[in-house]
């Protein structure tokens, strides 16, 4: 699961650089802040039940 939110967060960089519209970068950098969010808690749950964070 932590491997796809981080293919949504280079996806999102990559709209984020390339991008020329500014509602779609914003977008982009509304959904990496979200992803790494998501991320987090994820790592912080595989530490709460004894598995190591990826």
């Amino acid at each position: 699961m932590i491997e796809h939110h981080r293919g949504a967060i280079a996806m999102s960089r990559i709209a984020q650089r390339d991008a020329k519209d500014a509602d779609t970068r914003q977008m982009a950098a509304m959904t990496v802040t979200k992803q790494e969010k998501d991320i987090a808690e994820l790592q912080d749950w595989l530490r709460k039940h004894g598995k190591r964070p990826q």
